[in-house]
């Protein structure tokens, strides 16, 4: 579950991570680019080059892990676009916050469909959670949570600091898969299905949508 705080903690961790430029070495490896320009040793979701928007211009996707004070810390999604003469300019996807009312969050799949009307497809992160109840909730819930967020594409030649989130297309993909239980009693409430909790059934749904 994405976990939103305060836009002060938000600023903190990605104000000096936004609009900048990387020089990528000759013969490095998107990984070890990654890598040595965000200084981390583990990738939470393996690089992904792709030339989706531009078959001159494959972009790197990639995402870093973070953590923050007072905070459980999480995820923040990077796109990284070529310019000239080896050089990056930097887009945050968003950021995905752990903590909240759940768990072990991960990014579990990063791909692309149609979700408006233009031909350009749309970029779509995956992510799964343990569920893990609040201390003073009412209800207990065991299960996992499975959301889906999607965002527009863009212009390569004019890269933007964050990507734009279609928000009302990504709530359709906010799911609880598991059962609920009464915290003061024990009693069994209800039991909830998540319909999408593979790339499959995602793109199916967009293809009942028109997409």
């Amino acid at each position: 579950m994405r976990k939103f705080i305060t836009a002060i903690i938000f600023l903190t961790i990605t104000f000096n991570l936004t609009a900048q430029t990387f020089q990528k070495q000759t013969n490095e490896s998107a990984e070890n680019f990654v890598k040595r320009i965000y200084e981390i040793t583990e990738l939470p979701h393996p690089v992904i080059v792709t030339k989706e928007w531009d078959t001159t211009k494959p972009v790197i996707i990639c995402i870093v892990g973070f953590s923050a004070e007072q905070t459980s810390g999480g995820y923040i999604g990077y796109i990284l676009t070529p310019t000239k003469d080896n050089f990056y300019q930097q887009t945050v996807i968003d950021t995905f916050w752990q903590g909240g009312g759940a768990s072990s969050n991960e990014i579990t799949s990063i791909f692309f469909a149609n979700t408006d009307k233009d031909k350009q497809r749309e970029i779509i992160v995956m992510t799964t959670a343990v569920s893990r109840s609040p201390r003073f909730a009412d209800n207990s819930v065991v299960g996992n949570y499975y959301e889906s967020y999607v965002y527009d594409n863009f212009d390569l030649t004019n890269p933007p600091k964050q990507l734009t989130e279609l928000k009302k297309m990504s709530e359709l993909f906010q799911e609880f898969d598991g059962k609920i239980y009464s915290a003061k009693t024990g009693k069994f409430l209800r039991a909830e299905k998540a319909k999408y909790k593979t790339v499959k059934s995602i793109r199916q749904k967009l293809k009942l949508l028109g997409y």
